[in-house]
């Protein structure tokens, strides 16, 4: 984002945060609702899993429709961001894994 910002093109930094924000808030919602729904002492995981559904998913798309209308911000840089997030936890896992391969292999 600092190349962005030094070129002079702050909305390809702000539509690099904007993916970065909703696939952020996509993965935290996961995050809620599979504890909420989906452990042993979970009460009513059925509603809960409806009330998130029917809130989140029209929130992303008034959001998403948002930022097409919206012509500063660029869709590529955008999606770039939403990828940016599952690239980081991609690398995070083959970190861990190579950590334990080499832990393996020590005597």
């Amino acid at each position: 984002m600092m190349w962005a910002l030094g070129l002079g093109k702050p909305w390809i930094a702000l539509s690099i945060t904007l993916g970065m924000a909703l696939s952020t808030a996509v993965l935290a919602g996961f995050d809620w609702i599979v504890h909420r729904a989906f452990v042993p002492d979970a009460r009513s995981a059925g509603r809960a899993l409806l009330k998130f559904s029917l809130l989140k998913y029209p929130l992303i798309c008034a959001g998403l429709y948002w930022l097409v209308r919206w012509d500063k911000v660029s869709l590529f840089a955008f999606c770039g961001g939403m990828a940016l997030v599952h690239f980081a936890i991609v690398a995070k896992v083959m970190g861990i894994r190579l950590v334990e391969r080499l832990n393996e292999s020590r005597p």
